[in-house]
């Protein structure tokens, strides 16, 4: 696969859906940056910055405009900080202990999914076109987002019944944006399960990955539809 392949113009998207113009490698690089910044925990707000930056600048309106991110590493820095602290925390709970990681788990996770919704609240304020913000809030519930993610990990036990649940959830995100735009998920479940079934099995050989990756990404972006509250797109896009 070429890197003028990997430019996301799906010709079977539908007119409101977004795109995103992702190359095979700069992908891979900055998912790269963001997972190391991760690690390292203190870098995390820099690089995920960098990163939402990044992704925010690859994706493409119904009208052919890109979205841009104003966001600053201090904005928010004590949230992926602490979210790099708890991981860390349940990883090493682990390590001594069986019993103990699964209570540190169960007590992190929520903790961790309370500090992402600050994050996503965070990403959505800060998208801007053209170098003007868009006054995008999201307005999704802590308590909403907690049940998701529950019912999730408890999807896992039916096998495949998880890809709805993500839909389902990508879906109640999408419509939680409140502003000048409304989204909306448009993956069906099996669009999800045989995607991200594909995507596992094929990055195991480990050298696909990145091609994977953009693939992915591309596709998840394309999924999200986008229509304006007043007058359609042309009077947001225009």
């Amino acid at each position: 696969m070429s890197e003028t392949q990997s430019i996301a113009t799906s010709s079977n998207r539908s007119a409101d859906s977004l795109a995103a113009e992702l190359t095979v490698w700069e992908t891979f690089g900055y998912v790269l940056l963001a997972l190391v910044g991760a690690a390292f925990i203190v870098p995390s707000p820099w690089t995920s910055t960098i990163f939402y930056r990044w992704l925010s600048e690859r994706v493409v309106l119904p009208g052919g405009r890109h979205l841009g991110f104003s966001g600053k590493p201090g904005d928010i820095w004590w949230a992926f900080i602490l979210v790099g602290l708890l991981t860390h925390a349940s990883r090493i709970g682990d390590l001594h202990s069986h019993d103990a990681g699964n209570v540190g788990a169960s007590v992190v996770l929520p903790i961790e999914w309370i500090l992402n919704v600050f994050i996503i609240r965070w990403f959505v304020r800060n998208l801007t076109l053209e170098g003007d913000r868009l006054n995008l809030t999201w307005d999704g519930s802590i308590w909403g987002f907690i049940g998701w993610n529950v019912l999730l990990i408890l999807s896992i036990f039916t096998i495949i019944g998880w890809a709805w649940i993500v839909k389902a959830m990508m879906r109640w995100i999408a419509r939680h944006v409140r502003g000048p735009m409304e989204f909306d998920f448009v993956a069906s479940g099996w669009e999800v399960l045989w995607r991200s079934v594909v995507f596992t099995l094929v990055c195991t050989l480990i050298i696909p990955i990145p091609w994977m990756l953009a693939w992915y990404m591309r596709w998840m972006i394309g999924r999200f539809t986008v229509s304006g509250e007043v007058g359609g797109l042309a009077a947001v896009f225009a």
